[in-house]
């Protein structure tokens, strides 16, 4: 949904600090410190600012959206709520918000901060925190999301229609920012078409939340509680995108340990042996071919478009990275993991 804006108009980067100053003034916002800055492959294209810090006594978290999406994340918040038939897992509470206003040029929402580490650790998560991932994701899917609330869009009815759609809004983006290769991404992107084609031509499309990270988890020990935020991503995708999502995002990572394929091929193999341990994936005998495609969809929306829009230490950093995800790529098209 985000990435689909990357051709607007965006005005947000230049107006931010005034937006800032006024909110500050209108709330009587204290701000402690900067969380996350959302930009959309570049700075220019700022989306929206996160901050920590205090309202009415109170440990508060401001999300200013300055640029304007399709659907409201309260209202998705409040949806997902709504549903919800998990004791364990909650979305944060929301003490103040208002919508994104054309004429204002921002949104906002002021939440509870939760004083808790992300759920994973990056780049690489403890053994303790991936058992506890496991456990909220399991609770998440068979529990706290029962019935979608958000319509499939036209390139959502069909799921070799929506990854094909995908694949031609990257190479646009990165043909605009001047880094698509297509002597090399060129026959990785026509191999992987033919093997969607002939191995999965339609894989179930699911409503799910489209950015599980496990950055975006907070756990509550002393109340064995989850608190899920990042509530803007519930959206419809192919079944199993949310599994290989997590591990993309610990490969992608600029100070991902994973020196070479070999060792990108091993952290992707012993997640899905995770992902096979759980009961209602392993009843799937579809699994094991679906989530080969699902990583292979991030790992070819990764070298056409992602690497190119992190930071690293230095260049060389990078360029490792492009290389052992292509070669992760290349073996994985091949089937020999």
């Amino acid at each position: 949904m985000i990435v689909e804006t990357y051709f607007q108009k965006h005005s947000f980067a230049k107006d931010a600090q005034r937006i800032i100053d006024e909110l500050i003034l209108k709330l009587k916002f204290r701000i402690d410190r900067p969380l996350f800055r959302g930009n959309i492959y570049d700075a220019s294209r700022l989306e929206s600012i996160i901050f920590r810090g205090v309202w009415k006594k109170k440990d508060v978290v401001l999300k200013i959206q300055g640029l304007r999406l399709p659907r409201d994340e309260k209202d998705l918040t409040d949806a997902f709520t709504e549903q919800n038939q998990s004791a364990r897992i909650r979305t944060p509470h929301i003490y103040k918000h208002a919508p994104w206003d054309e004429s204002k040029g921002y949104g906002f929402t002021l939440m509870e901060y939760i004083d808790a580490p992300a759920l994973l650790s990056m780049p690489v998560p403890q053994q303790t925190e991936i058992d506890l991932f496991m456990r909220f994701f399991t609770e998440l899917k068979t529990k706290a999301v029962t019935s979608p609330w958000i319509e499939k869009t036209e390139h959502q009815q069909s799921s070799v229609r929506f990854i094909r759609h995908r694949i031609t809004q990257w190479i646009a983006i990165a043909k605009d920012r001047g880094h698509f290769d297509a002597e090399l991404l060129a026959p990785r992107i026509e191999a992987f078409n033919e093997r969607l084609e002939n191995e999965h031509p339609e894989i179930p499309m699911e409503f799910m939340h489209s950015h599980m990270t496990g950055r975006e988890v907070r756990y509550i020990q002393d109340r064995d509680q989850f608190i899920l935020f990042g509530n803007l991503f519930w959206d419809w995708r192919p079944k199993y995108y949310d599994c290989a999502f997590v591990i993309w995002n610990l490969l992608k990572h600029p100070d991902a340990p994973a020196t070479n394929d070999t060792a990108a091929i091993s952290v992707i193999n012993e997640w899905k042996k995770r992902f096979v341990s759980l009961p209602w994936i392993a009843s799937d005998q579809l699994f094991p071919s679906m989530f080969d495609m699902m990583m292979l969809e991030r790992l070819l929306g990764t070298l056409i478009i992602d690497i190119e829009a992190q930071d690293y230490k230095q260049e060389t950093d990078k360029q490792a990275l492009f290389e052992r995800l292509l070669a992760a790529f290349d073996a994985l098209v091949k089937n020999s993991i």
